[in-house]
């Protein structure tokens, strides 16, 4: 065959073979790609959702109606529980239920139930 006959005939098979070791060359660069971007998230994640100067007066509005109705629950829940159960004897005036046969203080029992969930951010 000759060389002519050869290009005619293969030409078909050049460009799926072209692209392919293209795309094998441009692998690392790819890899190295998607890697910047999931540093970038990374980062990002540490920073807060919103800073100060972020804030519309309007989500700073919201923002503190929101914590001025937890404190509210907060202090609301506090004071029921402390007016009907001390009472009843079925709470402490630490807010602790006593248990039978337990010589366990209130801080002891509340210090329990707190579970520390690791930090993604480490402060220098």
């Amino acid at each position: 065959m000759s060389p002519a006959e050869a290009v005619l005939r293969y030409a078909g098979d050049f460009i799926p073979s072209w692209a392919g070791a293209i795309s094998i060359d441009l692998m690392p660069a790819v890899l190295v790609l998607i890697l910047c971007v999931v540093y970038a998230a990374i980062r990002r994640e540490g920073l807060p959702a919103f800073s100060t100067s972020d804030m519309t007066a309007g989500q700073l509005v919201a923002a503190l109606q929101m914590a001025r109705e937890v404190g509210e629950a907060r202090q609301a829940t506090q004071i029921q529980v402390t007016a009907d159960d001390v009472t009843t004897g079925q709470v402490n005036a630490e807010g602790v239920k006593p248990q039978r046969g337990s010589a366990v203080e209130p801080a002891a029992i509340a210090d329990e139930n707190i579970t520390s969930l690791p930090s993604a951010r480490h402060t220098k």
